[in-house]
Formats: structure tokens, sequence, C-alpha cells
């Protein structure tokens, strides 16, 4: 039971929060929607001519980007629909050979709409992790720190009658995604490849390395091309001056110390790989997004150990990566790079935030993992994975990872703090991670009711009045995360909290 002077160190913390930050701290991830509820297991079924389906399963040619007709039915607990005139492919790099493909889905290839806004469905096999987790719990990482980031949930796969096996369904990065997260879609949108290191030499211009996917015809590379001018040509404050204009600074920081971390080596920092460029036309930025983060929490290819590896030289020593090694040349973007890192190892980034999540979706998924065929790993190797290395790329439990993980980069940063979220100064536009998001509606309040969505479930639920004192309500919660709050008494005018376990959010009352 909480006190009241409970409820008031929360209420100081908060405010603090909201004096220092409230014109910053906007959190450009939406909410989880009817589509990914990550709380649960989904159901899609394929229906397509079998002689498609072998030829989907049995390519010819597994690079082949080749669609072929289905019918698609998607069901969880809000919905139960089928669409046909889609389209499915095989999609993935080096995964394309493995036993178990992963799938594109297009609903628009064959002239058919969208699917809940949706335009494409990513179902991935997750062939490099047993656990069938990292992914998921990297994008989650991704998210709480307010790195823009997709969305996921895993769903059981059937193709004309047959278990295809448990899949993770990740949120296509396109115009869409941007439009979610940034109200418009004009801007240029890059899908980087391996070898898009940023330097100044005119690879901007290769499609190759920087794959545009929107305003394709256009072809106008010259907001990115000045950036990439401005990072190579200055150093010290006056790449400071001449680069935040341009660039989200302070997004790429906490990108960073989320990809640190977690041991994301496949990403900028050491292959140069796996990252999205967006043109943000509102604030005339290009914006950072990381995808592809399977190969995490202990995962290793390149003979590494990525548990041990100093988050304060983290990035590849190899190669000339203009976005970590100049910006972490600046005394105050390193100090912010590792407080980043600090505040993340007492928040999300612990065992005690990780712990119930990992483990409630693993259970969630036992069962369709005991019966999916085409993993390529044991159930028992699935049951022991949080706690147990498999061997080979797989050199850690996600447990013992994120355990060691913890202590070296303890040692590492030794003597800095985390973020005082009244800091002023350059670095006090950062979003620092408060609270996962919560959505309420309607804000102002004029009745004596109001709904909240959040990603937070099973949590303690509170509203704080302005001098800390927990204003009496009834709630119930009409879907995993969706709640309808009611007033016992009709409440004061003015602003309050609504907590949800450790997440907070503002509202008015009028």
């Amino acid at each position: 039971m909480k006190t009241i002077d409970d409820m008031r160190k929360v209420f100081t913390i908060c405010f603090l929060f909201f004096a220092g930050l409230s014109v910053y701290a906007q959190n450009v991830n939406p909410g989880f929607d009817s589509v990914f509820r990550y709380n649960e297991l989904s159901l899609i079924e394929i229906t397509m001519s079998e002689s498609d389906k072998q030829a989907l399963i049995f390519p010819d040619d597994p690079q082949a980007n080749i669609y072929y007709p289905i019918t698609i039915r998607f069901k969880n607990s809000l919905m139960d629909e089928t669409r046909t005139n889609v389209g499915i492919r095989i999609r993935g790099n080096t995964s394309r050979n493995a036993y178990k493909k992963s799938f594109k889905i297009d609903f628009k290839e064959f002239g058919g709409p969208k699917f809940k806004k949706h335009k494409k469905f990513n179902l991935k096999a997750q062939n490099n992790d047993p656990s069938m987790l990292r992914e998921f719990l990297s994008l989650y990482m991704y998210r709480m720190y307010k790195v823009p980031a997709a969305r996921a949930h895993h769903a059981e796969v059937y193709i004309n009658g047959e278990y295809m096996g448990i899949y993770v369904n990740i949120e296509q990065i396109d115009d869409e995604f941007v439009d979610r997260r940034y109200k418009n879609e004009d801007g240029n949108l890059y899908k980087c490849h391996y070898g898009a290191t940023l330097q100044n030499d005119g690879q901007i211009f290769w499609e190759d390395l920087y794959e545009l996917k929107t305003n394709e015809e256009a072809n106008d590379r010259s907001i990115l091309e000045n950036m990439v001018i401005l990072l190579n040509s200055y150093e010290g404050e006056e790449l400071r001056t001449n680069l935040e204009p341009v660039f989200d600074v302070h997004n790429f920081l906490r990108q960073m110390a989320v990809e640190a971390l977690i041991g994301h080596w496949d990403g900028y920092s050491y292959l140069n790989n796996n990252y999205y460029l967006y043109e943000e036309p509102i604030s005339g930025k290009v914006v950072f997004i990381p995808y592809d983060v399977d190969n995490t929490y202990g995962i290793d290819w390149v003979d590494r150990d990525w548990g041990t590896r100093n988050v304060t030289d983290w990035a590849s020593h190899s190669k000339v990566l203009p976005l970590n090694h100049r910006l972490l040349a600046i005394d105050d973007y390193f100090e912010d790079y590792c407080r980043h890192m600090v505040l993340l190892s007492q928040t999300y980034f612990t065992r005690e935030h990780l712990d119930p999540l990992m483990e409630s979706l693993q259970s969630m998924i036992s069962d369709a993992v005991s019966k999916d065929n085409y993993f390529p790993y044991s159930y028992t190797d699935f049951l022991n994975t949080l706690t147990t290395a498999y061997g080979g790329h797989v050199e850690y439990g996600i447990k013992p990872y994120i355990d060691t993980r913890l202590s070296t980069s303890g040692s590492q940063l030794t003597g800095y703090e985390p973020f005082d979220t009244t800091k002023s100064g350059n670095t006090a536009s950062i979003e620092v991670p408060f609270s996962a998001p919560i959505k309420l509606f309607p804000n102002p309040v004029k009745q004596g009711y109001f709904f909240a969505i959040t990603e937070i479930y099973d949590a303690d639920i509170a509203v704080i009045d302005q001098v800390g004192r927990q204003v009496p309500v009834s709630y119930f919660e009409q879907a995993p995360g969706e709640y309808r709050l009611i007033f016992d008494q009709q409440p004061l005018p003015g602003w309050y909290l609504l907590k949800v376990g450790n997440t907070v959010e503002k509202f008015i009352v009028q």
C-alpha cells in the first residue's frame, strides 16, 4: 500500500520531470494497435495454390522476390478478418536459404487495400534465436527509450492448413511508419545496407547502399547530402553548431546507448548496417531508425564477446564511422551517451524490469514452439534459453547476458550519473524516458470519466492530484492495456497525474 508520503515523492519527481522537459518529452512511438498486440498470440492462416506454396517454400532462386497471390486470415482477440488479393514472398538476406523461411506479406501487391492501415507484414522465423524473443526485446527497449522503432508481436502461421510454426510479425518501416510517428510522410526515407558508413565519398548516391523507399521518381538527395557534408567537414563545437539543425543528434545518442547495452553489433556502429534514415520535414532533421535487431543479447557471428565489450569504446575500430567517431569526440555528447546508459541500467535494461516480460512471453508462446516442426532448435533448447547459452553463435542465455552487461558496463561507466530531468543547456532537449507511453482521451477531461491506453499491463493504477494525494477512481480493463476510468467523486478542475505502474502521464480536468 502506497502511503501519502510515497505519493508525494512520486508527485515531486513527476513535477520536476514535467517542469524541466514537458516541452521536449514527446514519444514518437505509437502504442499498440488492433494488430500489434504484443501480449497475445495471433493466428495467421494463408491459403494459396499448392504449386505456389511449393515454389515459395522451395524456390529455384532464393534471392528472387517473386510474389504469389494468397488469401489471408488474421485473428486475435479483437478481430477475425480475411483478405483476398494479397501477395506473399520469402524475405531476408542469409535467412532465405534456411529450412524455415521468413515471409513478406504485401496487402497491396495485387490491388487489395491496406490491412488496418498497414501495407505489409514481416513474418520473421528468428532462425538465429532459440528464444524467439531477442528481436522483440530489442525493439521494446528502443521503443521504451523513445527511439523510433517497429512494433512486433508473435503469431502462429499456417499455409494451406500446414502449421509453418511460430513467427514474429515486425511492423514495416515505410511511409505509413513515418506518418504514424511524425504526422507526415513527405520526406525521403532511405533503407541503409551494409557499407553505408555516411562518409562523404559520394556513397549516398549509391542505390545499393542507400535505397530510397519514398519519392523515388524525384530522387532528390540534397538534404542527406548536406547532412553528410556537414558531418564530415567539422569537429567539436563547429560540428555541434552545424549538425544539430539538420540531424537529430540526441535521438542517435539514445539509439547508440541502447545499441551498446543490448549488444546490437549488426547495426551502424559495428557493421554499418541495418538502419533507415528519414528526412523529417517538420523539424527539418534527418532521423536515425534502427531495424533488424535479432543479433542481440549475446548472439555473435563475428567472434566477439558483446557482453563484456567496453561500452565507452563500442564502435568498430577498423572502419570510419563518422556518426560515432566524430560525435563522441565531443565531450558533452560522450557524457550524454554514457549517462543514457547509466539511466537505462537503472530503469528498462534491468532484470527487475525485463524478467517478468520475457518470462510471460516465453510462457505465452511455449505451446506454439513445442509443435513447430520447422523450429531449428529443440523444444528443450527453447525452454532453457533464458538462462543457458545454446553454444556456437548463441554465447549467452538472455538473463546471464543482461547480468554480464550490467556488471561490465557498470565498471566502465564509473563516475557517470543518470540524467537529471531539470538539467539545462544543450542537452535539455534530450527526451528522457521517465515513463512508457500512455495515451489519454479526451484530454482535457470534461466529464467524470476518461480512457487510457498503455503498453504496461497488470499494473496498479492511480490518479494523483496536485498536492500528491491519491484520488479515488474505479477502472475497467476493456481489453489488455485499454482502460475506462471513472472518478468516484466529481474532481476539482486542474491538472492530475495518471500513474500506471511506474508510468506517469499528465492530464487536465475542466
